[in-house]
């Protein structure tokens, strides 16, 4: 099985049914994304569209990603998350922040030119072809992209990229997941949480949004979670390599409307189609925090189940 789903191929010789048109590119391009777009690039509305097609059709050809076909890398969606507030001010106040798959690195990207300080930013990603066209898209300079954020390019298979990266940059305050752990197969997603532990600061919060379902399931490498499956997948730290004096707690398992995500409903047509779950599918914002406690007694799970996990997904 699968670790990570890299890659949405389709079969067909026609385009994928995520894959919007270039034609579409007016509509679903949100204005903030163009203002900031023609403050950094100095583009007109012709020439800025231009260049945001060049863009899409390079990244396509690295991988037909859902993000990419249907133009949400130009929608960061960071700054919908409640936890956006204060994660500016950890920013601001010396915080670190790494953010695991960024693609193109939309959302550091909006960060940084909303004046969030940059240098303690880190993206991790084994596309850093990627990381390049999203330099090129938003017209970043060397100067930016040596002040951060900063790129590191890893394949997030296996531990060894934590061990190098806490070697190099040290624990961290806030993690970044957005669209990641679902691409992670459920046989794989414990021993993932595992390697990201020793990165995690006392205090330290995982953000982000991903697809969940009422029911989870498995298709074609992508797992779907539920708020239990999602909670037990936490739980699961507790019996293994647990460290006596910390305290996980699922603070936000929430399902939000496709509006959040930058998504119409024939844009959503696709899952239906490759795994026969609609209705059933759903956008999910979520958020764990790691927090030191006084004695194990008190490190039980604070989160939205306090019983035993009932999945039998572990």
């Amino acid at each position: 099985m699968e670790f990570i789903n890299r890659n949405l191929v389709s079969s067909s010789s026609s385009p994928p049914p995520w894959y919007r048109p270039d034609a579409d590119l007016a509509d679903v391009l949100p204005p903030e994304t163009r203002q900031l777009l023609q403050e950094q690039t100095g583009l007109d509305d012709t020439a800025l569209m231009a260049h945001i097609v060049e863009i899409r059709h390079k990244a396509w050809s690295y991988g037909q990603y859902p993000t990419i076909g249907g133009f949400r890398f130009l929608r960061p969606i960071l700054c919908k998350h409640p936890f956006f507030p204060t994660l500016c001010s950890k920013l601001e106040n010396g915080g670190s922040l790494l953010e695991l798959g960024p693609g193109l690195g939309q959302d550091l990207e909006y960060l940084r030119a909303r004046g969030a300080p940059s240098a303690r930013m880190y993206a991790v990603d084994c596309r850093p072809e990627l990381w390049e066209l999203g330099r090129r898209l938003f017209n970043r300079s060397s100067k930016q992209e040596k002040e951060g954020p900063h790129f590191v390019p890893a394949d997030l298979v296996g531990s060894k990229w934590a061990e190098k990266f806490l070697e190099a940059h040290g624990p961290v305050d806030m993690i970044l997941a957005n669209q990641f752990f679902d691409t992670i197969s459920d046989e794989y997603s414990v021993s993932m949480l595992r390697w990201l532990r020793p990165l995690l600061k006392p205090g330290a919060v995982v953000v982000g949004y991903h697809i969940g379902a009422d029911e989870p399931f498995e298709s074609q490498g992508v797992f779907y979670h539920n708020r239990t499956s999602w909670w037990c997948s936490w739980q699961a730290l507790r019996t293994s390599n647990w460290q006596p004096d910390m305290q996980m707690e699922v603070q936000m398992y929430e399902k939000v409307g496709l509006n959040e995500w930058g998504l119409q409903p024939s844009e959503w047509q696709w899952i239906a189609d490759r795994v026969n779950h609609f209705g059933r599918v759903w956008v999910v914002r979520s958020q764990v925090i790691w927090s030191k406690v006084t004695t194990w007694k008190d490190s039980h799970m604070r989160g939205l189940y306090h019983g035993e996990c009932a999945w039998n997904g572990h």
